[in-house]
């Protein structure tokens, strides 16, 4: 019989030991509110830098891109042409390359292609027609394909283009909201021809 009355006793107080208190309910709240709270911040950094990033190698494509339109363009050139634009309230710079119809070397057909590279407020935008085409209004750039966007003059009050002889130059970088841009600096030489003819000019 005694040992029957420790027995009952134990088991009752193992019974009465089980489950949490209000003060352990707490505190296991507060610490997986902690942990939550601190996976909430790494995934949105983890995030942050994956839209940095994808923004960057954006840029950097539309840069790429529009180097080799730009070299293409001039290197087969017979004749290019760079003004300064206004299309209403935004300042710009138009560069115009008379390029050589695809295998006609002599230059037989004198039409040729009109491969224009528009920058305009901070965007860059290419047009290619058999003939120049008509600056856009302020309003629509339909006609016009956007290359680049965030584009900015590497010196403050200069433009994007220059010209020296036969030569072209572009010095660009580009801004983003996020993340870094890309900085392009580049040159290219036009074929010694100069034909500065219609339709292009």
């Amino acid at each position: 019989m005694p040992v029957r009355l420790v027995w009952e006793r134990v088991g009752a107080k193992i019974h009465t030991d089980q489950g949490f208190t209000l003060i352990e309910m707490v505190i296991a709240m507060v610490l997986c509110s902690s942990v939550l709270f601190l996976i909430a911040v790494m995934v949105s950094g983890i995030y942050s830098v994956q839209s940095n990033v994808m923004g960057s190698s954006h840029s950097a494509g539309e840069t790429q891109t529009f180097a080799e339109a730009f070299k293409s363009a001039i290197r087969s050139s017979t004749a290019t042409n760079l003004t300064s634009v206004t299309v209403g309230a935004k300042k710009g710079q138009l560069l115009v390359a008379r390029v050589l119809v695809a295998n006609d070397q002599q230059n037989l057909s004198p039409a040729g292609t009109c491969e224009q590279f528009l920058w305009l407020g901070s965007n860059m935008y290419f047009s290619t027609a058999a003939r120049a085409a008509d600056l856009p209004p302020a309003d629509s750039l339909a006609r016009w394909n956007q290359l680049v966007s965030g584009v900015e003059s590497v010196n403050s009050g200069v433009g994007v283009f220059s010209q020296q002889g036969l030569v072209t130059n572009v010095d660009l970088v580009t801004s983003l909201p996020h993340g870094l841009g890309s900085v392009l600096s580049t040159s290219q030489t036009a074929p010694d021809v100069t034909q500065v003819s219609a339709p292009c000019f």
